[in-house]
């Protein structure tokens, strides 16, 4: 095992810059997240449950628009992306 305060050489092909990986993120609960990453994130997941539990109905409603939607509109998808997905992995 490495220890954490060593400097890795960089990789070639990389920029050098002077900023270092996890310096901005900060301790909360016993975990290392990234500031502006989690609190956004949490955010939008926070309003998503939230919105869909205080107007259940609508979500239902918009919900379900947005599956029947999909299925219509992105049904080329559906098919196309196992066949690709063969390709890769057959090349």
């Amino acid at each position: 095992m490495s220890d954490s305060t060593e400097e890795l050489e960089p990789l070639d092909g990389f920029y050098e810059t002077e900023h270092e990986t996890g310096e901005n993120n900060i301790q909360f609960l016993g975990l290392d997240v990234h500031n502006p990453v989690f609190i956004i994130s949490a955010l939008v997941i926070l309003t998503f449950a939230l919105g869909t539990l205080v107007f259940g109905d609508a979500a239902d409603t918009l919900l379900l628009g947005a599956r029947d939607w999909t299925l219509r509109s992105a049904d080329w998808l559906f098919i196309m992306a196992p066949n690709v997905i063969a390709f890769f992995v057959a090349a």
